[in-house]
């Protein structure tokens, strides 16, 4: 009977044996998936963010790109605004000097006017 029992103990102690061993093989497989499903999710995350980098890196050449146009453009402003300064004191050159011009083609008018009164012949027979 002493037999039957410590055989009845050991065959139990070899079942729980068994049972746990079958638990801690259970859990390593439940681990190592939970494992790969990880370095999965982190290659899927660094994908991304590899495609974010081009893309950011995209939008950086653009970017210079559009600073390089605006500088361009910024350029091509003050040249213009230049050449229009010199224009308008072109401008204003010839109005003085048509101004002049008028001034005197008045005196000289003027002055004919009083000529053909002071000699009338003269006149006429010019």
């Amino acid at each position: 009977s002493t037999f039957s029992v410590s055989s009845a103990s050991t065959a139990s102690s070899t079942m729980t044996g068994h049972s746990k061993l079958g638990l801690m093989h259970e859990r390593h497989r439940d681990t190592r998936r939970k494992l790969k499903e990880s370095v999965a999710e982190c290659r899927s995350k660094d994908k991304i963010i590899e495609e974010l980098q081009e893309a950011i890196e995209e939008m950086t050449l653009e970017l210079e790109k559009k600073d390089k146009r605006i500088e361009s453009l910024v350029e091509d402003n003050r040249k213009a605004k230049e050449s229009q300064k010199g224009q308008k004191q072109k401008i204003t050159f010839l109005e003085r000097r048509q101004d002049e011009m008028t001034t005197e083609n008045l005196a000289l008018s003027e002055s004919c006017r009083m000529a053909t009164k002071m000699k009338p012949s003269l006149y006429e027979k010019l």
